[in-house]
């Protein structure tokens, strides 16, 4: 399993723990891929320390964080990111809120200014903690105000920890070198230039500050402000375009989809019209070859047999000779016009004028039709 290693104060330097360093490591991750979290860290930057807390809170379920030495400051905030039961703390770690506090050469008005943003900053530390502890936010700021170590015990007992544990070996080996790497950082990036006697701070050290490095962290502090500030705007900004952009493509889909409903009606429509299009000249196909093969009778020129060959006019089967009219006709006009032709020409001498029409196997009816196909394919042969 994946371990990602928070060691030393949180400022966005490359050898802190900072928030792009922590960005990449997520993004190296397989889907779904679980990881630990191992955290011993004294805290720093209030916003790095945001920054990398909403990092790992997207990657809740996937992740177990392990308090191994310290979580002061920002870096109690970062211990809960972790998922419901997934936040663990060394019996022997250690935990300290606190309300931000800051450095800085102000006057009396700008004093003023500091403490309102001071007090929004300790607001929103409060809401995520509120996330993860069952403590009121009244109590959670009075912890705050108290500003005091928790043991691991205690952390579990606030609600900031989900349960203590005892390291293993391997987590003991970790702790000694991320103490190490801590320290080390610390030493480089110390705003205050303590003076150091095995690590233990002793009082009445020599305190160096200049004015230039507190106004430096001042411009950085408002530099950070206004990027939030524009950030939240220009997120804000999205979320309204998007809001917009879905609703005008939800409308055209809407669109879309009643033009293809209309489509689609359309399109059955039209198979409808072609279906009985083709019944129709279906049917006239066969009227205009059963009135020709009856003229062709009546000129002699084909004989009932050669009409009806073996189709049985009982059942209402059509006769053969129409049946292959009507095919020719479906499949190709210069057969059918040859097969036309070959008929009219026929000899008359060879056949049987005395042959019972077809109209009288019509109850008696055939002489109109006798008549009405003549005069019919008379004046349409041309169509024919």
């Amino acid at each position: 399993m994946k371990k990602l290693n928070l060691f030393g104060p949180v400022y966005p330097y490359e050898d802190c723990v900072n928030a792009s360093s922590v960005a990449k490591f997520l993004a190296e991750l397989n889907e779904s891929e679980e990881f630990i979290v191992y955290l011993n860290s004294p805290g720093g930057s209030v916003f790095e320390g945001l920054a990398i807390y909403n990092l790992l809170a997207e990657h809740q379920e996937q992740m177990t964080i392990k308090i191994i030495g310290e979580a002061f400051s920002i870096a109690s905030v970062i211990a809960c990111a972790g998922a419901k039961g997934k936040t663990l703390i060394a019996e022997s770690a250690l935990m300290l809120i606190h309300k931000p506090w800051t450095f800085s050469i102000i006057d009396e008005d700008y004093i003023k200014k500091l403490n309102k943003q001071l007090g929004t900053i300790k607001n929103s530390i409060i809401k995520i903690y509120s996330t993860k502890s069952s403590k009121t936010e009244d109590e959670l700021d009075e912890i705050m105000t108290a500003a005091e170590y928790k043991t691991a015990e205690e952390c579990v007992e606030i609600g900031l920890a989900d349960a203590t544990y005892s390291p293993l070996k391997a987590d003991i080996e970790i702790l000694k070198k991320s103490e190490k790497i801590k320290n080390e950082i610390i030493n480089k990036y110390s705003i205050l230039n303590l003076k150091t006697n095995n690590t233990m701070i002793n009082r009445g050290t020599e305190m160096q500050m200049t004015t230039k490095t507190l106004d430096e962290a001042n411009i950085e502090i408002g530099k950070l402000q206004v990027r939030a500030e524009t950030l939240e705007l220009e997120n804000k900004k999205t979320l309204a375009s998007l809001d917009e952009y879905r609703a005008k493509y939800e409308e055209k889909e809407q669109a879309i989809n009643a033009l293809n409903e209309k489509y689609l009606a359309l399109e059955k429509e039209l198979n409808d019209f072609k279906t009985l299009n083709s019944t129709m000249q279906k049917e006239k196909f066969v009227m205009e070859a059963k009135m020709f093969c009856e003229k062709m009778f009546q000129e002699g020129k084909l004989t009932r047999a050669e009409i009806n060959g073996k189709a049985d006019l009982s059942k209402d089967e059509l006769p053969d000779k129409v049946k292959k009219l009507v095919a020719l006709r479906e499949t190709s006009q210069e057969l059918y016009a040859l097969e036309i032709a070959e008929i009219e020409n026929k000899n008359t001498s060879d056949y049987d004028y005395l042959s019972e029409p077809l109209s009288t196997q019509n109850n008696g009816q055939g002489s109109d039709l006798v008549a009405y196909a003549d005069e019919y394919y008379n004046n349409n042969k041309k169509g024919m």
